[in-house]
C-alpha cells in the first residue's frame, strides 16, 4: 500500500470520527432537553427503569458486534459527560 492509499483510508477514518462528534452532540443535546423538561414537569431527571432499559438495548446491541469490548469502553466515556450533567441537575434541584 503506497502513501496515497494510507491516506485515502485517513480520510474515511477522519471523516468517521466528524460523523460519530456530530451524533454525540446530537446525543447531548436530546439528553440536556430531556433532562430541562423533566425538571420543568417536577419529575426526577435521573430514571432508573430509563436507564435500565438503554442498558438492555445497547447490550442486545453489543452482542451482534465484534469489537463489543472497544465499544463498551468508548461507550462509557462518551456518556460519562451526560452523567455529569444529571449529577449537577440533581444538586441544582436540591438547592
Amino acid at each position: 500500500m503506497d502513501e496515497k492509499e494510507f491516506e485515502i483510508l485517513w480520510e474515511e477514518i477522519r471523516k468517521i470520527d466528524r460523523n460519530m462528534a456530530d451524533l454525540f452532540d446530537e446525543r447531548v443535546e436530546l439528553t440536556r432537553r430531556t433532562a430541562l423538561s423533566k425538571i420543568e414537569a417536577n419529575i426526577p431527571v435521573y430514571d432508573a427503569k430509563g436507564e435500565e432499559k438503554n442498558v438492555e438495548e445497547l447490550s442486545a446491541l453489543l452482542q451482534k458486534m465484534s469489537n463489543r469490548f472497544r465499544f463498551i469502553r468508548w461507550y462509557h466515556l462518551l456518556t460519562e459527560p451526560g452523567k455529569m450533567a444529571r449529577k449537577e441537575f440533581r444538586q441544582g434541584e436540591k438547592e
